[in-house]
């Protein structure tokens, strides 16, 4: 073959390819800002911090639509042609790169498409089919990419602890490790611990598994499902018994007892307090003493030990300990004077949770405490957020940080000003009018996260009338792509100007027809009780009392029984 006919052939295969990219990038699909999914997921697979994460939101705002492309990415393989242009891609000068689209592998297209579908699952439940139908891929990482989004992902249901579960049974270490890691974080998430059932023969399979990270995950899941694992019991006691063998397994394994069934209390926890006395390893202590609240009045007696370690030389240590005798309240209240030494410690940290730990156990120790925060508030940059919040809950005595919070309303850190913000309001409401346009400023930014906006938000509705200069922004966020957040401006609009009622119901029974929303219930919930007023949302709740959701049938019922009973309580008064 000549060297021209060669040149042919390969213009040939590149112009091929071009067209097969082009047809995967910018063939026609719904669009934001005149541009398709596939653009903004390109910018997503090939972007670098912050230009990534602001692709991900985009894809966030274009919202359900997004999702059938997406699950189309999470299980493409690649094709012959593909394959070539990637061969061919690599060997190309850098000037004729420039105008072609970079291949992507595989593993990191189906990658990536898991992380957009875990983001965009917080709010529709079509996101969550196709990550379970990616849990049983062959491929290890679309695997591992699956179970991870499914673990992330805000509704918990038996398919999607079954789909998990599932993956945990597999005979690959690393991808039971991490779906062992899913299901412990499933059960301490889920309020409905009967979705869990699903994910029980497994947890107790992984209590003999010959990986100690897998032993000690199962033996935690079994944990937060309390009562409802009993039959965890006699492997856990068993566990309990070799001690020698390994004691931080045979310390999760008698919290968890205690958690499943509290009678093992009184048997467990002469076993802990002797443990406390005499461990040397640090490591071991934490978990040790993270399980003492669990025993009630019983674990006054751990305090004295307690107070020991407020002398260790270890600041994690000293702060974990001191956290649990915060727990402790009442109960620890011979832990005062070394708690009271302990705000003077050399660690921030140390003297943020000294602080908390001696108004739990006292609020009368508020005036004690009051000049360790201000010295964080004024002087440690790294947890001056932390002791903002605290004096917020202090309320009005903590009056004298007013002036530092009022300083701190102008800091370059934009969260910084927003614990400033809501410190001041709780100390002194009368604060309003000067925290209201930092608030608005704030929520301004299309980059803070998405669980400081919506704590804004809710704020602005406590502060009720207060609040009216933030109606404008309040009724953009109704639009917002985070669902949490459109419901929680809708319930602070009417908290803080119920002339915005009739706008706030159109929303919610737009909501609450959205089929793919997954917290439905919550606009339902929110219809209830705004009563008489939410009459034009009747035929909405009506046909979702119907419907195939328990949940929201449950709520649009209640819905309906409310606005009922209010508007036969008003018939009754004319």
């Amino acid at each position: 073959m000549n060297k021209r006919l060669k040149v042919v052939l390969v213009s040939a295969l590149v112009v091929m390819a071009g067209v097969a990219i082009w047809q995967l990038w910018f063939a026609r699909e719904p669009t934001f800002q005149g541009k398709p999914v596939r653009f903004w997921f390109r910018q997503y697979v090939l972007s670098f911090s912050p230009e990534r994460e602001q692709a991900l939101e985009t894809m966030a705002e274009i919202g359900g639509n997004a999702v059938p492309f997406l699950a189309r990415m999470l299980n493409r393989n690649e094709s012959r042609l593909t394959q070539a242009y990637r061969s061919l891609w690599a060997k190309l000068r850098p000037s004729v790169k420039a105008w072609l689209p970079a291949p992507i592998e595989p593993p990191r297209l189906h990658t990536d498409a898991a992380t957009c579908l875990s983001r965009l699952g917080q709010s529709f439940n079509t996101a969550v089919a196709p990550l379970i139908e990616a849990a049983k891929h062959s491929h290890p990482e679309t695997k591992l990419a699956a179970v991870r989004a499914l673990r992330d992902i805000g509704p918990q249901t038996k398919e999607v602890v079954a789909a998990v579960a599932q993956v945990a049974a597999t005979t690959d270490v690393g991808i039971r490790r991490e779906a062992f890691f899913a299901l412990q974080a499933l059960s301490s998430s889920t309020r409905e611990k009967s979705v869990l059932q699903p994910a029980i023969p497994v947890l107790m399979a992984g209590l003999s598994d010959q990986d100690g990270t897998i032993r000690v995950r199962a033996i935690s899941a079994l944990k937060a499902l309390g009562p409802d694992a009993k039959e965890a019991l006699p492997p856990l006691q068993s566990m309990l018994r070799n001690l020698a063998e390994d004691k931080e397994l045979a310390f999760e394994a008698a919290h968890a007892l205690i958690r499943i069934d509290p009678s093992f209390s009184e048997s467990v926890f002469p076993f802990f307090l002797r443990e406390l006395g005499e461990l040397k390893d640090r490591r071991l202590i934490l978990p040790l003493i993270h399980a003492l609240p669990s025993f009630g009045s019983a674990a006054k007696s751990a305090v004295p030990a307690l107070i020991q370690l407020l002398g260790d030389a270890e600041e994690q240590v000293r702060t974990e300990a001191i956290g649990v005798l915060g727990e402790l309240g009442e109960l620890a209240k011979d832990a005062v004077p070394a708690l009271t030494e302990a705000l003077a410690d050399k660690a921030a940290p140390v003297r943020l949770e000294a602080a908390t730990a001696l108004r739990r156990i006292d609020p009368a120790q508020a005036k004690t405490v009051l000049p360790a925060l201000l010295n964080v508030l004024e002087n440690n940059s790294i947890f001056r957020r932390l002791a903002a919040r605290e004096l917020g809950l202090m309320r009005a005595e903590a009056a004298p940080a007013i002036p530092l919070l009022r300083e701190a309303l102008y800091d370059p850190d934009p969260l910084m000003r927003q614990r400033a913000g809501e410190a001041l309001w709780r100390i002194d409401p009368g604060e309003g009018p000067t925290i209201v346009p930092v608030f608005i400023e704030i929520l301004g930014h299309r980059d803070i996260a998405s669980s400081e906006r919506l704590s804004l938000v809710r704020l602005l509705g406590e502060m009720e009338a207060t609040a009216w200069p933030a109606v404008a922004v309040l009724r953009d966020h109704l639009k917002h792509r985070d669902r949490k957040t459109q419901l929680a401006a809708a319930r602070s609009l009417l908290k803080i100007d119920r002339r915005t009622t009739p706008e706030a119901v159109a929303f919610l029974i737009q909501y609450l027809e959205r089929t793919d929303y997954w917290d439905r219930d919550r606009a339902a919930e929110l219809l209830g009780k705004l009563g008489p007023a939410a009459k034009a949302a009747l035929p909405a709740l009506r046909r979702a009392a119907i419907g195939e959701d328990e949940s929201l049938r449950a709520k649009a019922i209640d819905a309906l029984k409310d606005i009922g009973k209010e508007k036969a309580t008003e018939a009754g008064t004319r």
